[in-house]
C-alpha cells in the first residue's frame, strides 16, 4: 500500500515571508503509520519546501501512484488548498482514497450527525438559495474585519517608530477582538431565528 502524506503549495504570506515551519502534523502521523504497518510504501511531500507547484503535485501523485492521500491544514486560512488538493488528487484518480483531519474537517451536526459542508464540500448554499459567506468570528466576511484590524495595528506600530511616540495597544487589541466575538455572536443568533 501506497501512502501520500501532502502538505499543499501555500501563497507565501506577507507577514511571515519565506518561513517554511515543517508540517508537524504529517511527519508525525506518517511517522506512526509507517512504525505501525506493515507492508506499506509512505511518501511524505512537503510541497513548500520542495517548490512544487499544483501541477507539480499532479504529477508527484501520478508517479507515486497512491492508494491513500492525506492532507491536513493547521490554520484556517489553509483549510481551502487542502480541500484544492484533495480536488487535485481525485482528478488524477478518483479511486484514491482522500483523508484529512484537525478541527476544520471534522466538523458534524449536532442534532442529526451528518457532515457540515465545510467537510463534504457539498453545500455551499443556505435554505434560501443564497450562497454561504465564509465566515470568521461568525461573522460574514469576518476575516477581512479581522485582516483589516492587524493591518491597523501594524500601521499603528510603525508609526510609533517612526514619529516615536508611545500608545499602549494591548487593550485596544483586546477590545476590539472581544467586539468581534460578541458581534459574531449576535449575528449568529439573529440569523438562526430568520
Amino acid at each position: 500500500m501506497n501512502v501520500l502524506f501532502v502538505e499543499p503549495p501555500k501563497d507565501i504570506w506577507f507577514v511571515m515571508g519565506e518561513y517554511l515551519p515543517p508540517p508537524y502534523g504529517i511527519i508525525q502521523l506518517a511517522t506512526y503509520v509507517e512504525r505501525e504497518v506493515d507492508e506499506i510504501e509512505i511518501e511524505v511531500l512537503d510541497c513548500n519546501a520542495e517548490q512544487v507547484d499544483w501541477k507539480g503535485l499532479e504529477e508527484r501523485v501520478e508517479a507515486f501512484s497512491p492508494d491513500i492521500v492525506a492532507s491536513s491544514a493547521l490554520a484556517t486560512c489553509n483549510t481551502y488548498v487542502v480541500v484544492r488538493t484533495l480536488e487535485v488528487v481525485k482528478a488524477v484518480d478518483p479511486s484514491i482514497l482522500t483523508v484529512t483531519g484537525g478541527q476544520h474537517f471534522t466538523a458534524f451536526c449536532v442534532d442529526c450527525g451528518a457532515a457540515l459542508s465545510a467537510v463534504t464540500g457539498e453545500k455551499r448554499w443556505d435554505e434560501r438559495g443564497r450562497r454561504r459567506e465564509a465566515e470568521c468570528f461568525g461573522l460574514p466576511r469576518g476575516g477581512a474585519v479581522f485582516g483589516l484590524f492587524i493591518g491597523v495595528m501594524i500601521l499603528l506600530l510603525g508609526l510609533q517608530q517612526v514619529l516615536g511616540f508611545n500608545l499602549d495597544l494591548g487593550p485596544f487589541v483586546i477590545i476590539v477582538v472581544g467586539l468581534l466575538f460578541v458581534a459574531g455572536a449576535l449575528y449568529g443568533l439573529v440569523r438562526r431565528r430568520s
